[in-house]
């Protein structure tokens, strides 16, 4: 098999194993199929985890500083500007019942904030950043390469969190688009985007754990969700 049909074959396959496992609301799987997928292609490349963007920051201080409050005014955009026009637009509702227990467990919320660092964010920023985005930039070329890349793997990750509504999957694909720029413009260096995806969800859970979620929608465009 030719060698560059292989980034190629890959980023199909990780699209439907993410995109389906979405639509079924069995997000695992397809994380899981997804890293199996990455896996096999660095080992056959001989690629290391440079090549994917863990390269350590020239600025640890800087970067860490920047992922927390670019993380933090992304998540307060989502609250109260995407989450409602995505709501709008799709004439649905974000569904955020995955990880509504952490309202009425701290317990929840301390193991949900665990699964978010050590799991979802340096995962998730590895498979739609570190691995789809440079595979399809690099497919695309040229000036508007990283432009496709940006858009397309930002798509796939909103069509990996359908179990959250059609709602959810537009608002995801949204903030998807602004960690991929976020990845593009650090140089494609993955620790940035991986702090500010951890930020945004650990926002996110403290929002809905405290009941300031719903507070916040109201003072930005909540007046245009559905029910």
């Amino acid at each position: 098999m030719p060698d560059e049909l292989i980034p190629a074959l890959a980023i199909v396959v990780i699209s439907a194993l993410l995109a389906l496992s979405g639509w079924r609301g069995v997000p695992g799987l397809g994380i899981i199929g997804s890293v199996a997928v990455i896996t096999w292609v660095a080992w056959y490349g001989g690629s290391s985890l440079a090549g994917l963007g863990f390269v350590a920051p020239s600025n640890l201080a800087l970067t860490v500083t920047l992922g927390v409050v670019i993380g933090t005014a992304i998540q307060v955009l989502s609250v109260m500007v995407i989450e409602p026009l995505s709501d709008r637009i799709t004439r649905s509702s974000h569904d955020h019942r995955i990880v509504e227990a952490v309202r009425d467990s701290w317990l929840s919320l301390v193991q949900w904030l665990l699964v978010v660092w050590l799991f979802v964010a340096p995962v998730e920023e590895v498979i739609f950043r570190g691995f789809l985005l440079k595979q399809i930039a690099a497919l695309a070329s040229g000036a508007v390469g990283p432009v496709i890349a940006v858009a397309s793997s930002s798509a796939i990750f909103g069509l990996s969190h359908l179990y959250q509504g059609k709602s959810g999957a537009l608002s995801a694909a949204l903030i998807g688009s602004m960690l991929g720029v976020l990845f593009v413009w650090a140089g494609y260096n993955l620790w940035l985007p991986i702090i500010a995806h951890g930020v945004i969800d650990t926002v996110g859970l403290l929002l809905i754990a405290t009941g300031r979620l719903e507070h916040l929608q109201r003072i930005g465009l909540g007046r245009l969700r559905t029910t």
